[in-house]
């Protein structure tokens, strides 16, 4: 019986020792042992987008260069262009036959987004008669040319001498109706008028004259191509009026006109005629006017410029 409790206590006590040593292993957390380390818990990242600008809208309407100088374009860079039948301003387009649009489409956008430095409040639409819309600028409905293949294009330039490329300013333009023929008129489409009693650089309109005749007052000239910038030269005055003469011609306005495209100065004692491209008129009417102003209209005189 001894001998049975030695051999017992000797099983028991490696028995013990091992149970011991594992526990010891599973408090001090030793990898491999006891209780597995925690997966850490992913952390989500969120990225936020630094701020930008807002991207800027494609211009609609830009300039550009071309042969025909400084012009008007549209997003694609093809040309527009202005006729010299229509009136500025006056919300109708001279264009209107079907031919006539087939070869001159009217130029429209739902959103016009204009490049410096033009001004977006130089632009408007109007509504043609067929319910076609246009832009307009300035009060000069603008066009494209059917012809016009590529950007930069300027086939329409002078057809007709009546269709021209839109420049960003212009300060005389040329102008045609049924009843004068084609004349000289300033950017917003107010009629230009010479006097013949003038003599090559030099106007005898003074006093009372020039009251109902104010002088047209630009001397930089920005022209069509139907024009030459040259011709426009400074008139020397002695009433410290600034004057321009077209080809040695002094220039004028007539009080009588109050709205672009009028021309009730035409024939006027048979010396006042509205300004021409070519051969000035004259100084001999076959059919005077009915009535010769002897005084000033009531009209306040034109100062010119936009």
């Amino acid at each position: 019986m001894h001998h049975m409790k030695r051999t017992c206590g000797f099983v028991i006590l490696p028995f013990v020792l091992t149970i011991l040593f594992l526990l010891a292993a599973g408090c001090t957390g030793t990898p491999g042992y006891g209780t597995p380390t925690p997966t850490p818990t992913p952390i989500t990242t969120v990225i936020t987008p630094v701020p930008t600008t807002s991207p800027i809208s494609t211009p609609t309407v830009m300039t550009a260069s071309s042969v025909r100088g400084t012009i008007l374009v549209d997003q694609k860079g093809m040309t527009l262009y202005y006729f010299a039948n229509d009136v500025p301003g006056n919300g109708t387009s001279a264009c209107s036959s079907a031919a006539c649009n087939a070869s001159w489409p009217p130029f429209f956008t739902d959103t016009l987004v204009v490049q410096a430095p033009l001004a977006a409040t130089d632009f408007q639409t109007i509504t043609r008669s067929g319910g076609l819309r246009q832009i307009t600028y300035r009060g000069w409905p603008l066009y494209y040319y059917a012809n016009d293949r590529v950007a930069g294009d300027v086939n329409g330039d002078a057809i007709n001498n009546v269709w021209y490329t839109m420049a960003p300013a212009y300060t005389v333009v040329i102008m045609k109706n049924a009843g004068v023929g084609t004349y000289l008129a300033d950017g917003q489409g107010k009629t230009l008028y010479v006097f013949t009693k003038d003599r090559t650089g030099v106007s005898v309109c003074n006093g009372s004259c020039i009251q109902a005749w104010p002088a047209f007052p630009s001397t930089a000239a920005t022209v069509p191509s139907g024009l030459t910038r040259s011709d426009f030269t400074p008139v020397p005055r002695t009433d410290n009026i600034t004057q321009s003469a077209y080809k040695g011609m002094p220039l004028y306005y007539y009080s009588g006109d109050s709205t672009p495209g009028e021309t009730k100065g035409q024939g006027i004692g048979g010396v006042w005629f509205v300004a021409p491209l070519t051969a000035l008129p004259s100084t001999t009417v076959t059919t005077p006017p009915t009535t010769i102003p002897t005084t000033v209209p009531t009209t306040a005189p034109y100062s010119g410029g936009y």
